[in-house]
């Protein structure tokens, strides 16, 4: 899967690893990472930028694309830079699960499951030190009425970087016994992949885009993303809801990790005055 993803994000290396073990690319049949598009075409059709925007206030630039995939939906991929971040604290904060309540109105619950397949709820204050990072989680969101809930049962794997701090992930839709069809009146979504990497911005000669504020200039850290789901409604209805989406939940994002990385540093700070 990771392989796969660096495939996806045009890294040359994981091409050359995925042929040499004779491994399907990121889409394209049942064993790749997207899985079967509609048609054999699926990988010509090219990314459509539908979204490119800053917030000089917070710091953020964002880009999202898409292209089709199956049953009249899209794979989008997404760009969002952070000036001033570092890897390590944007990590932290994208794979902490159990703080999203506090940023993300559209979180209803959340919580690991256990191996053995039974229920591990995790407390939903404070981000620990682990971050939450690899296994199997339930998460159930609120959508607009009168539609019903939806539900993700997937498993995470996470892979660190430790030359910026960052990482990379991919989570996919799966079953498990301790999360039965249905509880809470929320309907599964059983075909969801979601890929991320979470790096330090690196300069325009290496391929980054610089972040805005500060006169443009400013790099940090940056979130690239590769995601499909299917909810299970009108395609014509999801793919406008999600194009209209996506820069709100941006800068949503944008603001809740200012917060927290301002709570960390008041916090260090803290810490050293009492140390001396």
């Amino acid at each position: 899967a990771l392989l796969q993803f660096g495939s996806l994000l045009g890294e040359g290396d994981s091409d050359a690893a995925l042929a040499a073990a004779g491994a399907p690319g990121p889409w394209g049949c049942a064993g790749s990472l997207l899985g079967a598009p509609d048609t054999d075409r699926c990988d010509l059709a090219g990314w459509e930028l539908v979204v490119e925007e800053a917030d000089a206030g917070l710091g953020l630039s964002y880009w999202a694309w898409r292209r089709p995939l199956r049953r009249g939906l899209h794979c989008y991929r997404t760009h969002l830079v952070l000036a001033g971040a570092a890897a390590a604290d944007l990590a932290a904060f994208q794979n902490d699960e159990r703080t999203r309540f506090l940023w993300d109105d559209t979180c209803l619950d959340t919580w690991r499951l256990a191996c053995e397949g039974s229920e591990q709820r995790e407390q939903q204050a404070g981000s620990g030190g682990a971050r939450g990072e690899s296994g199997i989680s339930v998460y159930r969101v609120r959508w607009p009425r009168p539609m019903s809930p939806r539900e993700y049962v997937y498993a995470r794997r996470v892979w660190p970087r430790p030359g910026d701090g960052g990482c990379y992930s991919v989570s996919l839709g799966t079953p498990h016994p301790a999360a039965p069809r249905g509880a809470g009146g929320a309907v599964r979504i059983d075909d969801y992949v979601s890929c991320v990497l979470v790096r330090a911005a690196r300069a325009p000669g290496g391929g980054a885009v610089r972040a805005a504020g500060a006169g443009g200039s400013s790099l940090g850290a940056e979130i690239v993303t590769v995601y499909f789901e299917d909810p299970g409604i009108r395609p014509g209805f999801v793919n406008l809801a999600v194009r209209k989406g996506l820069w709100p939940f941006a800068q949503k994002f944008g603001a809740a990790f200012r917060t927290y990385a301002a709570a960390k540093a008041r916090a260090q700070a803290a810490a050293a005055r009492r140390v001396a």
